[in-house]
């Protein structure tokens, strides 16, 4: 080689930036598959947790663990935008679905405010009831995820960066 190891290395790093169809992969957190299942990495057939970060096709439902995919740049590097940052809280809870309903907002209420999250007996019906009704919907047709971008983006909601750190980075 007479110098063009680093344009190599970047070009490698294109290619392995997209999945077979030539689908540009983004970061993405691994949804709750339900007990017992996993999801599992296309490039080494390794599974990968709940919550991993992985690069990911969308459109393809096509990923690479964090293992095959060495060149990209650590969750911590600043790098994440807010955006991929709350598509990544939301797919945690939501697995694909377009709602998430009072399971899924507790466990995000426990989960995001761990030393601090409210006693046992917050956690009823009535008080989802009450949740659904502050982010302008119902308990029957359950949170949207407009609904709870629009409640981290609104004046005292929460953070999307802070719980992003808490889910993913901690």
């Amino acid at each position: 080689g007479d110098g063009g190891g680093a344009a190599s290395q970047e070009a490698k790093r294109a290619k392995l930036a997209q999945c077979p169809k030539g689908h540009a992969l983004k970061t993405y957190a691994v949804p709750d598959y339900g007990f017992g299942r996993a999801g599992t990495c296309d490039g080494c057939t390794a599974k990968v947790a709940t919550g991993e970060l992985v690069m990911d096709c969308r459109p393809c439902n096509w990923y690479l663990c964090s293992a095959c995919f060495q060149t990209a740049p650590p969750p911590d590097a600043g790098e994440t935008s807010t955006e991929e940052m709350f598509e990544a809280i939301w797919q945690r809870y939501a697995a694909g679905r377009d709602r998430i309903g009072m399971e899924e907002i507790f466990r995000h209420t426990m989960e995001t405010n761990a030393g601090d999250a409210p006693p046992q007996s917050w956690y009823t019906v009535s008080q989802y009831a009450q949740i659904c009704a502050d982010l302008g919907t119902t308990p029957k047709e359950g949170i949207r995820r407009q609904a709870l971008l629009h409640w981290y983006t609104r004046p005292g909601g929460g953070s999307i960066s802070s719980d992003f750190d808490i889910l993913f980075r901690s």
